[in-house]
């Protein structure tokens, strides 16, 4: 039988199917996983949780295949992996939707100036003139990074009548699928757009792609929102960039440390809301994630089919990157 960890959090329904497959012994690992459950692992079904690192797979000599119910895959050391042979793969579509509603969550949660608005009503004080918000019909969202997640923030931003910009190296002009979005320079991207929003992979280009050159280019009234990865923010020199007035605000769902400790100045500043990294957690992508975990696994050791998404990724913007793994600071 084909013995199987899953390492992290994995829905129950995908876990009872597996479960019932008489091909596989599938097991919830323990948390670290042991040394001896790794000397088992033909497979393992993770999350970002469980860092994919040279000791981990010097401990698994059986290990063929690894799968990460994720978008991202900075936790994992590919180059070891492809050391040892190891297959591994990711959902980078399971979140999409999850991640892309989550962008304009706090876009909205920003213009709309929620959090003023339960503090006063909390407070007891009902005077709407307090919190007067502003509206995204009309206003410029630049988007940085059009891949999956870039592209639906795009489609989401044309239903609210908003004026789209985009700068993607990868995307060519005559091959943008999206007409209504207009292809432009970083630079100009800075300086026109009302809101940012950042939608691109951690890579040697990405870390710290906005510091302060690039906040000194926004206009002093825009929103920058990040649910990508944190490293691709200064988060340091976004907070002197915000206390001398060179943008209006910033939403954070990711962050250069996780978990954020609480003493952490971005969590104190008004002009930042942030959330615990939770682009991905819906009850949906959460499914999808585990069921695109299971077929690829099924596919890969009883259908002799490679996953979709193997890493590393067949995409262009990843020839120069890196393996984060490798490069923890």
């Amino acid at each position: 039988m084909l013995k199987v960890f899953v390492c992290d959090r994995f829905h129950q329904e995908s876990f009872l199917n597996l479960k019932a497959d008489s091909r596989i012994d599938l097991k919830k690992a323990s948390k670290p996983i042991r040394e001896e459950e790794l000397n088992e692992a033909e497979a393992l079904i993770i999350r970002s949780g469980t860092k994919i690192n040279e000791s981990l797979i010097a401990k698994a000599p059986n290990l063929k295949f690894i799968v990460s119910c994720t978008s991202g895959f900075d936790h994992i050391d590919l180059e070891a992996c492809k050391q040892k042979n190891i297959t591994c793969c990711f959902t980078p579509d399971a979140n999409v939707y999850a991640a892309s509603e989550l962008s304009f969550n706090l876009i909205l949660a920003s213009i709309k100036k929620f959090q003023k608005a339960q503090e006063l009503i909390e407070s007891g004080v009902w005077k709407r003139e307090h919190v007067v918000g502003t509206e995204l019909y009309n206003k410029s969202l630049g988007i940085v990074g059009l891949g999956r997640i870039g592209s639906r923030v795009a489609k989401i931003a044309e239903g609210f009548g908003m004026k789209v910009s985009a700068f993607d190296p990868y995307v060519k002009p005559e091959e943008n699928p999206m007409p209504f979005v207009q292809l432009i320079g970083l630079e100009e991207l800075l300086r026109t757009s009302d809101i940012i929003s950042i939608h691109v992979p951690f890579t040697k280009f990405t870390r710290r792609m906005f510091k302060k050159n690039q906040f000194e280019s926004m206009n002093e009234h825009a929103i920058l929102v990040n649910c990508s990865r944190g490293d691709v923010v200064s988060e340091a020199e976004l907070l002197t960039a915000l206390e001398n007035g060179k943008f209006a605000g910033a939403c954070l769902d990711v962050f250069e440390r996780e978990p954020l400790i609480t003493e952490s100045p971005l969590l104190h500043n008004p002009k930042i809301i942030c959330s615990p990294h939770i682009g991905g957690s819906t009850e949906e992508s959460f499914f999808r994630g585990s069921e695109m975990a299971k077929s690829y696994l099924l596919g890969f050791f009883f259908e002799n089919k490679m996953p979709k998404d193997t890493l590393p990724p067949n995409a262009a913007w990843y020839e120069d990157s890196f393996s984060p793994a490798k490069h923890s600071r």
